[in-house]
């Protein structure tokens, strides 16, 4: 592979800025620290997290993925599960995804599977709380400033 002109710095704006990064860090990415290709690689590191985080977040996991990766991951079978939703039956609608969890299974899943309850809830429940905890900057847009007065 011939060496290429360094890019100049610049914001990655577009899906073809963020290729033509990747395709030069890729170039780059073994260059010591502390030289011009190093400074160039870090920077451009940076650049492309800044865009991917932007444009190429992944949604969050379902809480039945997250249910079985932990399963998987702690060894547990269904029956493991039985105490905590409460039946074989119902263990398996949950697995196959058509039954929600209750708040009780929940608060009894999320200590054994060691994991926050909020990855239990339904991706819409989920995004609501996290909207009335978080609310977006234009919500405050329209509420006046009580000392502009």
């Amino acid at each position: 592979m011939t060496p290429t002109m360094p890019l100049k710095p610049k914001l990655i704006k577009t899906e073809s800025d963020y290729k033509e990064a990747l395709a030069r860090l890729e170039q780059i990415f073994l260059a010591p620290p502390d030289t011009e290709e190093g400074d160039e690689a870090e920077l451009l590191t940076l650049l492309i997290e800044h865009y991917e985080t932007k444009h190429h977040t992944l949604p969050p996991p379902s809480p039945v993925a997250v249910i079985r990766f932990k399963m998987e991951q702690m060894g547990l079978s269904r029956m493991d599960l039985v105490p905590h939703i409460g039946s074989v039956h119902k263990v398996n609608e949950v697995l196959e995804g058509s039954r929600h969890l209750t708040l009780s299974m929940i608060q009894k899943l999320a200590p054994v599977l060691q994991i926050p309850p909020e990855l239990l809830l339904p991706r819409e429940e989920a995004q609501a709380i996290m909207k009335s905890v978080n609310p977006s900057p234009a919500s405050f847009s329209n509420k006046k400033d009580p000392q502009a007065a």
